[in-house]
């Protein structure tokens, strides 16, 4: 009775904190609102400047045959413009026909084309060469009547278009649990320790482990609230498909929950004042924050970095989250994750054991 009584006591006292409302419900949603309304993922189309020189209406027709094309944004001027955007970095090459281009069909030998390159964008630039090439490769076929030797077959497949804002949508979540977890339970205790009230607890009958769950059981069920909340947006808004089962979802909320919980109540109990602790969840949240999986795959890390970052809290918790909300996978197939944060989850439960102790809080 005392454990439910407590819980329902943090839970109005936690709705009355509009500041930690806004941290736990609206500031997710707005980061997720940013990640959803802005294009991130760009166009998909290479620019290429294109400065024809020759008067020829057939390099004209060819231009032309060029800004109907899906892979290419085609943007036309004169060679010393075209070349100013290149250096500003406003195209990723420029393509320059010379004055006899096309000018003469019975010409035999052939034409020089220069195409200036973007070297700060070697992906882009090397795509450029290679769509171009390609275009001229089919151009020279059709002019020589030769046959093609090869013929390539294509075949549609269904298969999931993933945006980034379906990528994204589970790694906000896996940070919102972390935020409101470790800063969450943080800051509280260090208020508590300020303010007395740990002190005054600490001469009632009060059991500490009803305290410690009770502010368990409470931040977990804002958690479950809190994801209910931002995959609900996410549906309904962002018309983000989930694939996987909630109840799974909900399994690695709880999860999650218990892992940054154990750390803040850690990090709580080494932390005298409110700025000491803000120093210390930055270092612990920062690294994963950015490291964590969240806002782009540790994939575009280099190799020796992605080794590193598999290990972190939070790398797991949003792999897993991820894998359930755009694979559709089950419990059985996140193993490998469900062992990684229970590691964590008894480290840092051994750490708030030893550094959080009842009776140092209420003598801070």
């Amino acid at each position: 009775m005392t454990l439910f009584k407590l819980t329902i006591a943090n839970i109005k006292m936690y709705l009355r904190d509009r500041q930690a409302l806004f941290w736990a419900f609206f500031f997710p949603l707005l980061l997720m609102t940013v990640f959803g309304v802005m294009n991130f993922e760009g166009s998909g189309k290479l620019t290429l400047g294109v400065v024809n020189l020759s008067p020829s209406p057939a390099a004209g027709e060819f231009v032309s045959s060029l800004e109907k094309s899906e892979s290419l944004d085609i943007k036309k001027d004169s060679r010393e413009n075209e070349e100013a955007a290149l250096k500003k970095g406003d195209r990723d090459a420029v393509m320059i026909l010379p004055e006899d281009f096309l000018a003469d069909p019975a010409k035999t030998s052939p034409y020089t084309i220069k195409v200036l390159v973007n070297k700060g964008r070697p992906q882009q630039s090397s795509t450029a060469l290679s769509v171009l090439g390609s275009i001229f490769s089919e151009m020279e076929r059709n002019m020589t009547q030769k046959p093609k030797l090869f013929a390539i077959e294509t075949e549609d497949v269904v298969a999931r278009n993933l945006r980034y804002i379906d990528f994204v949508v589970p790694g906000v979540v896996a940070l919102s649990i972390m935020q409101l977890s470790i800063f969450g339970i943080g800051f509280t205790i260090v208020e508590y320790k300020r303010k007395g009230v740990m002190k005054r607890l600490f001469v009632t009958p009060l059991k500490p482990l009803d305290f410690t769950l009770s502010h368990v059981i409470m931040r977990l069920l804002v958690s479950i609230f809190q994801v209910s909340i931002l995959f609900a947006v996410a549906i309904l808004v962002f018309n983000v498909n989930v694939l996987g089962s909630f109840a799974a979802l909900y399994f690695f909320v709880i999860l999650g929950g218990l892992l940054f919980l154990s750390f803040g109540f850690a990090l709580a109990g080494i932390s005298k004042t409110e700025d000491a602790l803000q120093g210390l969840t930055q270092v612990f949240v920062f690294p994963q924050m950015f490291l964590g999986n969240v806002f782009f795959s540790t994939d575009a890390m280099p190799e020796w970095l992605q080794k590193i970052v598999v290990y972190m809290p939070l790398n797991y918790l949003s792999d897993a989250i991820r894998k359930i909300s755009t694979e559709g996978t089950g419990l059985m197939d996140l193993q490998k994750d469900i062992l990684g944060i229970s590691v964590w989850i008894i480290i840092g439960f051994v750490l708030a054991i030893k550094l959080f102790r009842w009776r140092e809080a209420a003598n801070s």
